[in-house]
């Protein structure tokens, strides 16, 4: 992975059969888990998924493979409850969901330089879990609230917070997930560290780890920006002059987030 390069780790998956495979396994079991409870509860108006943590655990395990498999997967059980102008953006913020986790960990939270897969056998992984899961699901948040409040105008604080809650809380399900699930990738030489170590032990990271630093910081800035503008927009009469002051600011705080983040995330 050279310097000036954008998307790289998304793309090479396409060209290898056994991230294919990978791929494939990550959309079916996203996608099986997440039909049955299609449109069945809804917290704030947000549906509930508790198939949330599958991403995260097939970021860590397939990397960006099983970013691509969230994704599509989310397409497919979306197919169930019928598309509508927030698939789109479901589509990218699984995406991310599923690709934050893995480049979060090898490259800013991994302290042995020797080891690649975070297979949940540690506390120390544990605490990684959450923190990355928590960083991830923010940002997951943000892009779907911040497009279905520009697009179908509805309430950014509810959405962010459905979201951000019923993801972290499936969390606590990633990491027996990973004892169980992760050696026995790697014994199929189905994870993505399996398939690319040799490259990866010779990758420079500290220009990586920089923008990702970058990306974090504009993740929780503009959640925190965006959840502020949020609730004060709740406080105020649509003729209050601060009330159109707090829309603007939910959009752009929150819009500025979603692409900045992923620009410096995509960053190799």
């Amino acid at each position: 992975m050279k310097g000036d390069e954008y998307l790289r780790d998304l793309v090479e998956v396409w060209y290898k059969p056994r991230m294919r495979i990978s791929m494939l396994l990550s959309a079916l079991c996203y996608a099986a888990l997440t039909i049955p409870f299609k449109d069945q509860w809804f917290i704030w108006g947000t549906e509930l998924r508790p198939s949330a943590f599958l991403p995260v655990m097939a970021s860590f395990i397939f990397g960006p493979a099983g970013a691509w498999g969230s994704a599509f997967g989310n397409i497919m059980s979306d197919a169930f409850g019928g598309f509508n102008s927030a698939s789109i953006f479901g589509f990218f913020a699984n995406l991310a969901l599923g690709y934050f986790p893995y480049k979060l960990w090898f490259y800013l939270f991994r302290a042995d330089k020797h080891r690649f897969l975070l297979d949940g056998k540690s506390k120390e992984d544990l605490k990684h879990i959450w923190l990355i899961g928590i960083i991830t699901n923010m940002y997951c948040a943000l892009i779907i609230a911040w497009g279905v409040y520009w697009i179908q105008d509805r309430s950014f604080l509810e959405v962010w917070f459905g979201i951000f809650l019923n993801n972290t809380a499936t969390l606590a399900l990633v990491w027996p997930a990973l004892r169980w699930l992760a050696p026995l990738c790697e014994h199929y030489e189905l994870s993505w560290f399996s398939e690319n170590r040799k490259q990866l032990e010779v990758h420079s990271t500290p220009r990586v780890q920089f923008f990702l630093m970058l990306s974090v910081v504009c993740i929780i800035g503009g959640s925190l920006l965006g959840v502020s503008f949020a609730f004060l927009e709740t406080q105020l009469n649509f003729e209050n002059m601060l009330y159109g002051i707090s829309r603007q600011g939910i959009f752009w705080s929150a819009g500025v987030a979603v692409f900045a983040s992923a620009v410096f995330a995509l960053k190799d």
